[in-house]
């Protein structure tokens, strides 16, 4: 309940002492609340536009860094993709896994995969492409990334029961901890 917060103080004190980096993460987590919160799309398309324009404006001066990456993926994961096509924020999003992997942050980096394949999902690609996809993610996921194993179980489940493909498990990759959707949100709400 406190990020809302959090993040209109930081834009208060950019505005009072200066932009910087961080200024456009709290940037797209205020238009992320704009849309989520106050139901209100055209405002969090303006704030979104402008943090866009700062993480634009960054890496046009600098190198990029896991700041402006994360900031990134906040906007096209969880705003950008209401005002821009889904590919062009599936593109967006492969661009910063690649960038997170880059930078040493497999948990950035695997969590853009997962909203990738939820992206693609929505587009309309190939369950089959998909269900390989997380496939091929999944133990490397586990080994470096519970909280991404997790989404992309969810993700993995989905495509399986649409497929009707009754034979695979992808909770394997817990070793028992975690055996099925209830123990997962068991879990997670622990």
């Amino acid at each position: 309940p406190f990020l809302p917060l959090v993040a209109c103080l930081t834009i208060r004190y950019s505005l009072q002492n200066g932009v910087c980096e961080e200024t456009a993460s709290a940037l797209a987590i205020f238009a992320y609340f704009q849309v989520f919160l106050k139901k209100s799309f055209e405002s969090g398309r303006l704030w979104g536009i402008v943090a866009k324009n700062m993480l634009e404006k960054a890496s046009s001066e600098g190198p990029v860094t896991t700041v402006t990456t994360r900031a990134r993926f906040m906007l096209f994961a969880f705003l950008n993709f209401w005002y821009v096509p889904l590919q062009e924020s599936s593109n967006h999003i492969q661009d910063i896994e690649d960038m997170s992997f880059k930078f040493g942050d497999p948990e950035e980096a695997y969590m853009a995969q997962c909203m990738r394949v939820r992206f693609l999902f929505f587009r309309g690609e190939r369950l089959s492409i998909l269900s390989h996809t997380v496939d091929t993610n999944l133990q490397s996921m586990a080994r470096f990334s519970i909280r991404s194993a997790t989404f992309s179980v969810l993700n993995k489940e989905m495509i399986d029961s649409l497929t009707g493909d009754k034979s695979s498990n992808p909770y394997a990759i817990f070793n028992g901890k975690i055996c099925n959707k209830q123990t997962l949100l068991a879990d997670a709400q622990s």
